[in-house]
């Protein structure tokens, strides 16, 4: 049997989610690494890329040279890439806004023009901004389980249509492909 004090905090929580799960997802704002307020709507018409960054997990350096590989090929069909700091998994991402900004142009002379840098917060929990709150309710894992499994987890929007979620880069390369041709 659950206590009084768990039942009121998975009560809060389903209440939250369920407000959120109910806006419309164009309804939705947040703030670019430089302080910008940014709402969803502006992406109206864009196929989205939400990925969740870090620069010291192992993978790294793999998902930062193939981004903006990807924005090079589908940018100009439509697609836009928003990038997500996130430091909840292995504190894989402890830098601060101008670390992260100097650590990706390694990669990428012109990363910040090809990906949108989103100020760093969390993807999963009560603390997740509302647009990953969003996102992961109404694109739950096929598990049935809402929670973003790792650094560069990625979630697809096209036009007001879920389309998928993996944390695999060659995947999108496919989806993307299909949905822009």
């Amino acid at each position: 049997m659950l206590s009084l004090c768990c039942r009121r905090s998975i009560t809060s929580k389903a209440r939250k989610l369920s407000s959120i799960s109910k806006m419309s997802f164009y309804d939705i704002t947040d703030k670019t690494m430089d302080g910008q307020e940014v709402k969803m709507s502006d992406y109206k018409g864009s196929v989205l890329l939400f990925v969740n960054v870090a620069s010291k997990w192992g993978l790294t350096k793999l998902n930062y040279t193939q981004l903006p590989t990807l924005s090079d090929e589908y940018g100009p069909k439509g697609l836009k890439i928003l990038a997500f700091p996130c430091n909840q998994f292995g504190a894989q991402e402890p830098g601060s806004a101008q670390e992260i900004k100097d650590f990706v142009k390694k990669f990428d002379a012109n990363m910040e023009d090809k990906l949108t840098f989103f100020e760093k917060g969390d993807v999963n929990g009560d603390t997740a901004r509302d647009v990953y709150k969003y996102l992961t309710t109404t694109l739950p894992n096929e598990d049935g389980t809402v929670d973003i499994a790792w650094n560069f987890g990625m979630l697809y929007w096209l036009n007001s249509v879920r389309l998928s979620r993996t944390c695999i880069l060659s995947i999108c390369w496919f989806i993307c492909w299909e949905n822009m041709n």
